[in-house]
């Protein structure tokens, strides 16, 4: 029950990161802890994915039955799911940070003027 606490917490504490860098009108932010919502929202299910995984590792390399392979193996499914998620999404956060835009501008830099200019002028 400590890592569902721990789950909860995380995610509220991500969503109001997000709600706050809304707030403030910061969308590429807002977007980055958005993101990092989402993969905390998938904790679970790479929990499953992990713990089946480890499941069968131990199925395969010890004399342990199943009962006690997946008694074994879920706080660690549970703790490297959390962990897994948060390091994967953090290097998809950095890498659409830097990588060229298919205007030449590193993707850091996606933000631009919503002024036209003088009245007479054309708009794009």
């Amino acid at each position: 029950m400590i890592w569902f606490a721990v789950l909860t917490l995380v995610w509220l504490v991500v969503a109001v990161f997000g709600l706050q860098a809304r707030q403030r009108g910061s969308a590429r932010v807002a977007r980055r802890w958005t993101t990092r919502l989402y993969a905390v929202t998938c904790v679970p299910l790479t929990a499953l994915v992990v713990g089946g995984a480890l499941v069968a590792v131990q199925l395969t390399f010890s004399q342990a039955g199943t009962g006690e392979a997946i008694t074994a193996a879920t706080p660690y499914a549970q703790w490297l799911a959390i962990a897994i998620n948060l390091v994967i999404v953090d290097i998809v956060i950095r890498r659409r940070d830097v990588t060229p835009r298919a205007s030449g501008r590193l993707g850091a830099q996606v933000h631009e003027s919503f002024t036209f200019g003088s009245a007479s002028s054309p708009r794009p």
